[in-house]
Formats: structure tokens, C-alpha cells, sequence
């Protein structure tokens, strides 16, 4: 069994800064709106899914089947669009199976919550402890010594994009459009490029303070973990006999939340179509869990072989499942 979690593919900035000098052609430049998918976010994906094909062809059949694989998206357009990218791409019909010839393409089911509801990929709305157990963070002495040394820097952006307030977050919505405008070769403020490093350092920190806790862990990492170790206890039990594939479509925040979860976090936010391969293997009469990360969105490097603290590669699935038993919400 494998369970496959990915962040959607290249998209538009989910916000402009009030000072933005490129605030009056982004429409141009991304049609699609703030916050969508490109169009270079839709062939990213589309070869992640072939990337998949690859790497699980003869384990998943070529034609869909409801039993062997399930889809999960957050209720969002980008990873919905993503997720219907990767599954176009892993699932190329022959003659027999189109139901139009002129169409190379079958519909895969994407799975999907209510913002406010998901229990599983997008937990803030649905836990009001993960406000409380935010709001604890100022109080853990690195935390409060990392804003201290970022002070100026907060102050120095926010008065240059033009935030009237001077925190972390308005650091790290003004480095994601500037990341993305370089991407598409706009102009960038001088201000900007002089203070690009230190505001790349605080935005990776940043997704490091969504699971820094053991219980911001199990809040927001712990749901996806669970429903993981239970489908690979479950089915080398023999009680999921046809299951075979679980795909997730999701955020770097996802990501980085459950690699940070399991203790292999790098601390670096996950790149577009990022991905993390948890495996289940069985040798014998033993159960062993592979956790691979593909980090690199242009598919060329092989993903990275990680390994959970006190562990090995090949994990027993008996050891995985105690130790990551503290993160894991009952």
C-alpha cells in the first residue's frame, strides 16, 4: 500500500502587497486569478502524475478502479485542479476504455471537505485548539528570541509593502509574491531583493511554527498520520484486501506539518508538487514502512530515502506505529 501527498503545482500569489508595483498587470499575467493554479501549475502536476505512473505501473492498474485507489483534496481550486491534473496523467485510456475517441482522458473521483469540516488536510477551521495552541507560541523562549532578531526586518517590509502591521506573516505574504513575481520575471523593488534572504529565512521558520509543538503535531499533523497508520495496520490485517493507493492533494503547509510530524523535516518549505511516498512493503510475513520525499518539482533527482528517529528505512510497521504513537490523536 502507498499513501501519496503532494502540493499543488505553480500558482498565482495568493495576495499582492498593498505597495505592489506589479498590482496593475497581474491580471495579465494570471488570468486564472489570485491564488489558481497557472498554466505551468497544470503541467507540473500533470507530470507528477506521470512521475507516479512510473513509479507505481504493474502495482496500480492502467484502468481506474474505485476499491484500489482513493483521492483527497483540500476544497480548494488549486488542489483540486491539481489533483485532477496528476489522476488525468495516471490514467491515460486505451480505445477500449475512452468514452469519447477524440479524448484521451477518464474521470477520476476527487474526495473533497467543507473548509470548515475537514478533519483530515486542512484542520485550522475545524479546531479552535490550534488557535489556542498558537497563541502559546510567543512564549517558547527561540520563538520569542527569532522575533526579537527579526524585528527591524518586520518593521522595515511592512512599511515598504505597505502592511500596517509589523509581524512574521506580513514578512512571509510579501516574500510569497515576490518569489513568485521573479518567477515570471517582473519587476522587483530594490528594497525587496536587498532583504530577499532574510525574508526567505522567515518564511521557512514560519512553516516550522505550524507543528512546532508535540501538540500542534497531533492538532495538525495527527489526523493524517492516524487514518495513514491505521490503513497500513488495517491492511496487513487482510482488512483492506483491494486498497492499495491513497492520494492526497494538498499545501506546502501539509506538508511540511506531516514530515515535521514524523520527526524528517528539513525545514525548508515544500516546493511546488512536492511529494511524500509512504510505503508499505511486506517481506515475508513482515511489514516494513519506506517514507520517500520528491522535493525536487522538476522530477529530474530521485526522491530522498527518509528515515524516522530511532528507526531505520525499512521501519517494522510495529515500531512506526509506536513511535509516532505521542503524535497521533486517539
Amino acid at each position: 500500500m502507498v499513501h501519496v501527498l503532494f502540493r499543488h503545482g505553480d500558482r498565482s500569489p495568493v495576495l499582492l502587497y498593498p505597495n505592489d508595483p506589479n498590482a496593475n498587470i497581474s491580471s495579465k499575467i494570471w488570468p486564472e486569478g489570485l491564488g489558481q493554479l497557472t498554466k505551468i501549475g497544470k503541467n507540473m502536476t500533470y507530470q507528477l502524475g506521470l512521475f507516479l505512473r512510473d513509479r507505481y505501473d504493474g502495482f496500480i492498474k492502467n484502468v481506474f478502479d474505485t476499491e484500489e485507489i482513493q483521492v483527497i483534496s483540500t476544497d480548494v481550486g488549486r488542489t483540486l485542479m491539481s489533483a485532477e491534473c496528476v489522476m488525468a496523467a495516471f490514467y491515460r485510456p486505451d480505445d477500449e476504455t475512452k468514452f469519447r475517441k477524440d479524448l484521451a482522458w477518464v474521470p477520476t473521483p476527487i474526495h473533497t471537505a467543507p473548509e470548515g469540516d475537514d478533519v483530515l488536510l486542512n484542520v485550522d477551521a475545524a479546531c479552535p485548539r490550534i488557535s489556542s495552541e498558537d497563541s502559546k507560541l510567543d512564549q517558547i523562549p527561540e520563538i520569542r528570541d527569532f522575533n526579537k532578531k527579526n524585528e527591524e526586518l518586520y518593521r522595515f517590509v511592512s512599511e515598504q509593502a505597505g502592511f500596517n502591521e509589523t509581524s512574521s506573516l506580513g514578512a512571509l505574504i510579501t516574500f510569497d509574491a515576490i518569489y513568485i513575481e521573479k518567477l515570471y520575471n517582473l519587476t522587483i523593488p530594490k528594497w525587496a531583493v536587498k532583504t530577499d534572504n532574510e525574508m526567505n529565512i522567515v518564511s521557512n521558520f514560519f512553516f516550522e511554527l505550524l507543528s512546532y509543538t508535540d501538540e500542534l503535531k497531533r492538532l495538525r499533523g495527527g489526523p493524517l498520520l492516524k487514518m495513514i497508520t491505521e490503513n497500513m495496520t488495517n491492511k496487513s490485517r487482510g482488512e483492506l484486501p483491494k486498497r492499495k493507493m491513497n492520494v492526497y492533494s494538498a499545501h506546502d503547509s501539509t506538508v511540511s506539518i506531516l514530515l515535521n510530524s514524523m520527526g524528517v523535516y528539513n525545514g525548508i518549505r515544500p516546493p511546488y508538487s512536492s511529494t511524500v511516498m509512504i510505503e508499505l512493503h511486506q517481506i515475508g510475513k513482515d511489514y516494513f514502512v519506506k517514507i520517500y520525499y520528491q522535493n525536487d518539482t522538476n522530477l529530474v533527482n530521485s526522491p530522498h530515502e527518509l528515515t524516522i528517529p530511532g528507526c531505520s528505512f525499512e521501519c517494522p510497521l510495529q515500531d512506526w506505529t509506536e513511535l509516532l504513537n505521542d503524535v497521533i490523536p486517539e
